[in-house]
């Protein structure tokens, strides 16, 4: 083998960075390197999992395309299997598959779409991936590591910032919504996920320092041994175990309430006074400037389906166009029920927090 693909190689079976040497040596007897014919084969390998695609900035600061193989991974470091959160981070969070293991494929095909996801919000440093494990920088200015740990029985999710002052508010509902649909999308596309039935758990922490019944060990670390609960969302119901008895079977879990509760949705519209009526078409115009690659998600918070979504995508080729083309479709639906207030909403949502554009388009100035 030529010496520089062994090193392509090498670097795709310990990162799963597919090299682009390595793309027109595979491709090369079937299809001429950087034509159309080749790209749509990776599009079709993107399309099915297969591969994930990322921009990410080169050496001179351009756009450059990487593509990630999340299945032609090595085992992940003991240092990944051993993270955890910080005080004032979110909990960790549980995807258990209440069937008894987690499906054959997900966890490579569920990391492809978080990476195709994460594209879209802006997330542009390459991730850090394993055949059972996958770590993200997130959040504004990379401030949040993201980890996702594969078991047999569950993801472990663990999200943590890099210092308490850097804490992201609302950035783990996102997470969250975003491994939700990611998992939706997956169960809708392949067959083989059809049935597939997942839960939001958390880890008992009235048995963490029992013997485990597989091991015996005590405080036992291997993720399938842990006693997991179906999250209660409020994060202040305590939790009980049936394993121990007496007070020491009751138990509330902290940073839960990170994962569940928009706080600034709830707060924020009993703080400000919402402009009345409908938005005028300035108001449109500037806040498409601003939604950019969150035009999709803010169309489906405003009511408007897949198939409209899909066909102003296939309508408009520039990303402006596109983000006011859904605020105009949403007026011409909701009518006179297209406000302010139902707009605001929207910004809102879990799956958009855009809590700066709902001060500056919905909330009524003070003239003062």
């Amino acid at each position: 083998m030529d010496p520089m693909h062994a090193k392509y190689w090498k670097t795709l079976e310990k990162t799963g960075t597919l090299h682009q040497s390595l793309i027109d040596h595979v491709f090369g007897e079937i299809v001429p390197g950087n034509s159309q014919a080749q790209q749509d084969l990776l599009s079709m390998m993107e399309r099915y999992g297969l591969i994930a695609r990322l921009n990410v900035p080169d050496e001179n600061s351009q756009q450059s395309v990487q593509y990630f193989v999340p299945a032609q991974l090595t085992s992940s470091p003991e240092s990944l299997t051993k993270a955890c959160p910080k005080d004032g981070d979110p909990c960790p969070l549980l995807i258990h598959f209440p069937d008894g293991f987690v499906p054959h494929g997900l966890f490579p095909q569920l990391v492809s779409r978080l990476i195709r996801h994460f594209n879209e919000i802006g997330f542009t440093r390459p991730p850090t991936l394993f055949r059972n494990g996958a770590g993200f920088a997130i959040g504004a200015k990379n401030s949040h590591d993201l980890y996702l740990l594969c078991g047999k029985r569950c993801i472990k999710v663990i999200l943590t910032a890099f210092t308490a002052d850097m804490c992201e508010q609302g950035l783990a509902v996102r997470v969250r919504m975003l491994l939700e649909n990611s998992l939706d999308e997956l169960s809708r596309d392949w067959d083989w996920l059809g049935h597939m039935r997942h839960e939001f758990c958390v880890e008992c922490r009235a048995c963490a320092s029992e013997k485990c019944q597989e091991h015996g060990r005590t405080s036992c670390c291997d993720q399938d041994c842990v006693h997991m609960l179906v999250c209660l969302h409020d994060g202040e119901t305590p939790y009980r175990c049936d394993r121990v008895f007496g007070d020491a079977s009751r138990f509330t879990v902290p940073g839960l309430r990170r994962w569940f509760n928009d706080e600034v949705g709830t707060q924020a519209g009993t703080e400000f006074v919402i402009k009345s009526g409908r938005p005028t078409v300035d108001d449109m115009s500037l806040l498409a400037r601003e939604v950019g690659s969150l035009w999709k998600r803010l169309g489906r918070a405003l009511g408007l389906d897949e198939p409209e979504l899909e066909q102003l995508e296939a309508d408009k080729t520039q990303l402006y166009e596109r983000c006011y083309g859904v605020l105009k479709r949403w007026t011409e639906i909701q009518a006179s029920a297209a406000t302010y207030e139902s707009l605001g909403r929207a910004l809102l949502h879990a799956t958009v927090m855009k809590r700066d554009l709902y001060l500056e388009f919905c909330v009524a100035k003070d003239e003062s």
